[in-house]
């Protein structure tokens, strides 16, 4: 826990912020879909701080350069949140990064043909990974609920990784449902 701590400050101060979402890290290789490495969180590159956030516009062409995303917020005043200690991120940008984490190492879906070819290669859909159903799970309960954005912390370490609660969460919908989904 004191090295994490360590390099969490370090990453903080190199710019690097908490996102809010249940981030493993995909497996490297076809042989166990489920193989995920838990032991990560998920960074973003946002070398800003609640003040700087606050005066946004005066941070503008600097952030459209290197933080697309937070560039891309409608109206930057409501980018932050009430509490100023963190800024939102649309859900899709994590879900995609790990979509194509797992696809880089699956195989990517170019047609029909290219899934039977998976199959018969003895390829396993990623899309029946446990990580990767708590990250669409995730992913749509944010977009149905409305917000469809996730948190970036501009609060300094120690940070805490979400994987554990949402997990829980996801267990507990799956139970009132009824299903495996």
């Amino acid at each position: 826990p004191e090295q994490i701590l360590l390099r969490h400050n370090s990453l903080y101060n190199l710019g690097y912020r908490l996102v809010s979402f249940p981030y493993a890290q995909p497996p490297l290789t076809t042989e166990d879909v489920d193989g995920s490495f838990d032991e990560v969180v998920l960074l973003t590159y946002f070398p800003f701080d609640e003040n700087t956030v606050r005066t946004a516009h005066n941070a503008g062409e600097y952030s459209m350069r290197y933080c697309q995303w937070f560039s891309q917020q409608e109206d930057l005043s409501d980018a932050v949140t009430e509490s100023r200690s963190s800024a939102q991120m649309n859900v899709n940008i994590p879900f995609l990064y790990v979509e194509d984490f797992y696809q880089s190492v699956f195989g990517y879906d170019t047609d029909d043909d290219s899934e039977a070819k998976k199959v018969e290669d003895g390829i396993p859909d990623y899309r029946t990974a446990k990580y990767y159903k708590l990250v669409h799970w995730f992913t749509r309960h944010r977009k149905g609920n409305g917000s469809g954005s996730v948190n970036v912390s501009l609060d300094r370490p120690p940070w805490n990784d979400c994987k554990e609660i949402l997990g829980n969460e996801y267990d507990e919908s799956l139970a009132l449902e009824g299903t495996e989904d």
